[in-house]
């Protein structure tokens, strides 16, 4: 899950991972350019700032442990 959708400035993605998985986010917009890799030190939940990122559809791909998560979300 991706929250708030749209987003203003800052999201939460929760996943379904170990609460001490390393989990690694990337987001691209939607002409496929990676715009941001976060790489988090435990799941399952991440921050993700979009503090001065265009408003726009972007995407984002999560992988923990062998597990690639996909989905998208909206930036105001």
């Amino acid at each position: 899950r991706f929250f708030p959708n749209p987003v203003l400035d800052k999201a939460t993605l929760v996943l379904r991972a170990r609460p001490s998985a390393s989990i690694e986010v990337r987001i691209h917009n939607m002409a496929g350019s990676m715009v941001m890799t976060q790489h988090a030190a435990t799941g399952p939940s991440i921050a993700i700032d979009m503090t001065g990122f265009p408003a726009g559809i972007y995407g984002y791909t999560a992988i923990s442990e062998g597990r690639t998560f996909h989905g998208r979300f909206v930036k105001e």
